[in-house]
């Protein structure tokens, strides 16, 4: 077999270091994210935000419309991880999408879309509802 030239061999090594250069993902349980959420208005971006009453229900704005629902927590019956679910009808009908998890990183509060596997830093929680 060829030896490998240089740049290949570093970008292979690089590809395998990486799980150990990024930050400690440490996953929130359910305890933990119910406690985040509940009674908190969370900035999802510059569109909107949404407000999760202890109740049970989310009250949102997107995209300068105001919206409701309601949320809850799941627990993965194997990690104990939580996850968070959203019955909103304009947005997913009237099933409950349970699509997200959430985690620390680097101190950093970040969702994982579990249907695109996109992580997202989340800019913010507030107490109360902020809108």
């Amino acid at each position: 077999m060829p030896p490998l030239r240089p740049a290949l061999a570093a970008a292979l090594l690089a590809a395998l270091a990486l799980p150990t250069l990024a930050g400690d993902r440490t996953p929130l349980t359910a305890p933990e994210l119910t406690e985040l959420l509940s009674g908190n208005t969370e900035t999802w971006s510059t569109l909107g935000a949404g407000y999760y009453d202890p109740s049970g229900s989310i009250a949102f704005i997107w995209k300068k419309k105001p919206g409701s629902g309601e949320w809850k927590i799941t627990a993965d019956q194997e990690s104990g991880d939580g996850k968070l679910c959203l019955k909103i009808t304009e947005w997913y009908g009237q099933d409950f999408n349970c699509s997200w998890t959430y985690f620390r990183e680097d101190g950093d509060i970040y969702s994982l879309n579990l249907k695109t596997d996109k992580a997202t830093k989340m800019p913010g929680f507030t107490p109360g509802k902020t809108f």
